[in-house]
């Protein structure tokens, strides 16, 4: 990878083309996604309800 100093970093190389799709849990980027979204949307939805029962009661 070319940086703007004009420097070549192999580590950098390796991480950008390294493939998070190989291997027996291979998932298409769009799943990976999909995944993330689902999860983060998860966590405020646990945090809403959260909220909203820890106000009852006092």
């Amino acid at each position: 990878m070319r940086r703007t100093n004009g420097h070549t970093s192999a580590t950098a190389d390796t991480f950008t083309e390294a493939k998070w799709t190989a291997g027996p849990l291979a998932i298409t980027e769009a799943a990976g996604f999909v995944y993330t979204l689902l999860s983060v949307l998860g966590l405020v939805f646990l945090a809403m309800i959260w909220t909203h029962y820890a106000e009852r009661g006092k």
